[in-house]
């Protein structure tokens, strides 16, 4: 079943739909030997060498394709679908955290490497609801203890914002003088590590917008939740129609075709959620704010529901290890905690409506 991947898309993205889904077809058979690995360097070095993913969003005077976050919103819901092990979220994260430091050669020449995908950055942001500067700074030098942060393989920069009396400032470290240390997750497709830095001297790069940055980190999110969403009806679907009990296939009982309509539902309205969010990224502010939190929340919970849909349909093949389904679901359960809880954002979208205006 092909789904609409999102609504009344333009034909530069439908173009960059199409290329980034031949890249991740051809690389998800190897996804598990990938996931063992920590991460799938060859599907990540096809993404930015054939299409830029780094540098969608960045201007073409700084080495970018001069496109936007709806643009990069197609690349997370291709390779959401796919689950495959690259950073593509840490990696868009330090872009943004870039384009909006000031513009010092310094700032610049790391913008670009990090586009065309020569160095690896990583931002430490609070991955929970709260947007909320981690490190500190006393007498020049930056302290942080054990902040969490996302798919730290191969890691050569990390990206901190620091509050100051006058909002907060972006500071870009070298990795080698921090402790990183690997840690379990429930996301096998997505390491995760906790990094420590003790009193390193450092020269910010220029303002950064945390709250901003949470915005565009719940809008990736939800359109990675969208294509994992997309990807578990549809094997869900293809496995109903292919699997027989007393000589039919299992998709022609209605009670299958009630679960997989209820899916194809979730999916829909998540996808239109999403649009919408894409359609305020440019302009940011409060209404992109509270679309990227609705969004998140309709496609965390799409996710959520259909991975386990996508198991029950698979029956006894479905809970096994080597079934692919828990890999999805995995997913669903760790990328609905990251910036914000699907009840978490419902209820703070909720107080912002409620609020006297």
């Amino acid at each position: 079943m092909e789904l609409m991947a999102g609504l009344l898309p333009t034909p530069e993205q439908g173009e960059l739909r199409g290329l980034i889904r031949s890249i991740v077809n051809d690389h998800v058979d190897g996804r598990r030997d990938a996931i063992a690995a920590g991460a799938d360097t060859s599907a990540w070095r096809a993404l930015v060498d054939d299409v830029g993913v780094g540098g969608l969003a960045v201007p073409e005077e700084h080495g970018g394709s001069g496109m936007g976050w709806a643009e990069v919103s197609v690349a997370f819901e291709e390779t959401g679908a796919g689950l495959l092990p690259v950073p593509v979220l840490p990696t868009s994260l330090a872009v943004a955290a870039l384009l909006q430091a000031a513009g010092s050669g310094s700032q610049d020449d790391l913008l670009r490497q990090v586009a065309a995908g020569t160095r690896r950055a990583v931002p430490v942001l609070a991955l929970g609801p709260d947007a909320t500067c981690l490190a500190g700074a006393e007498d020049g030098r930056i302290e942080l203890r054990r902040a969490s942060i996302i798919e730290p393989q191969d890691v050569d920069v990390l990206l901190v914002p620091v509050e100051t009396a006058d909002g907060a400032l972006l500071y870009a470290l070298d990795a080698a003088v921090a402790s990183i240390e690997p840690t379990d997750t429930v996301d096998l497709t997505r390491p995760m590590a906790l990094v420590t830095l003790d009193g390193v001297n450092a020269e910010p790069l220029g303002a950064v917008d945390v709250h901003w940055m949470h915005d565009l980190g719940r809008f990736l999110v939800a359109a990675e939740q969208v294509g994992g969403a997309r990807a578990c009806l549809d094997m869900a679907v293809t496995w109903a129609k292919e699997r027989r009990q007393f000589d039919r296939p299992i998709g022609s009982f209605q009670s299958i075709k009630h679960q997989l309509a209820d899916a194809f539902v979730n999916v829909e309205a998540a996808s239109a959620a999403l649009a919408e969010a894409a359609r305020l990224v440019a302009a940011g502010g409060l209404e992109f704010a509270a679309a990227a939190a609705v969004a998140k929340s309709m496609a965390g919970d799409a996710f959520h529901d259909n991975a386990e849909l996508s198991i029950h349909v698979h029956g006894g093949i479905g809970f096994t290890w080597e079934h692919d389904a828990h890999l999805y679901y995995r997913r669903a359960l760790a990328t609905n905690a990251l910036f914000g809880h699907p009840r978490w954002l419902d209820r703070a979208v909720g107080a912002q409506l409620a609020a006297p205006r």
